[in-house]
């Protein structure tokens, strides 16, 4: 039995590349440390990015850490017209610093899969971010509409290992903007 909890959840988004062909931050992170605190848990990352109605080559990405960071998803550049982009990333903790990075990419009929391992420390916080980068200088070209991120564990329960349950609902507020959007964990059959 797996149990899981979401953990970020972001909607209702409107946040666009600029004018340019620079690769943008969409979205950045703030996950509270220790969630992955034992081999096995993992994380589920959800991105949705609207695409504008112009034949523009547009991709997103998604990224460890940082805009310089390991790419974990990419959807390439691809030229979609009034498309949606689904990405999605499994980050499943392997040792106190690895993990096993497995993601899906959805843009219109096609779908790009992938596998990355990486060696972040897993109890520090496990930070990620989506970008965009346009193929020609054209603000909005993608446009990311949403971003849900939830705890899997396997077999156990989905809290993070020492973190005060006060706590994480804290830093949830902070990082969703609400309490409104947390759910506590719920548990899933696999």
């Amino acid at each position: 039995m797996s149990l899981g909890g979401l953990v970020v959840a972001k909607t209702g988004l409107s946040v666009g590349t600029d004018a340019s062909t620079n690769e943008t931050v969409l979205f950045t992170s703030n996950l509270p440390s220790k969630l992955l605190n034992n081999n096995g848990k993992g994380l589920h990352i959800l991105a949705v990015v609207s695409v504008a109605a112009n034949a523009n080559t547009k991709d997103v990405r998604v990224r460890m850490g940082s805009l310089t960071g390991t790419i974990l998803a990419d959807t390439g550049a691809v030229g979609a017209n009034n498309k949606a982009y689904f990405m999605e990333v499994w980050i499943i903790r392997t040792g106190a610093s690895a993990q096993d990075v497995f993601c899906a990419s959805k843009v219109s009929t096609t779908v790009i899969t992938g596998f990355v391992q990486t060696t972040v420390n897993s109890s520090s916080g496990i930070q990620f971010v989506v970008t965009g980068q346009n193929g020609t200088a054209s603000a909005n070209d993608a446009v990311l509409r949403a971003v849900w991120v939830d705890l899997i564990t396997e077999g156990g329960v989905a809290t993070a290992g020492g973190v005060n349950h006060a706590v994480r609902c804290q830093i949830l507020r902070c990082t969703t903007g609400s309490s409104a959007a947390i759910r506590e964990p719920t548990q899933r059959r696999t």
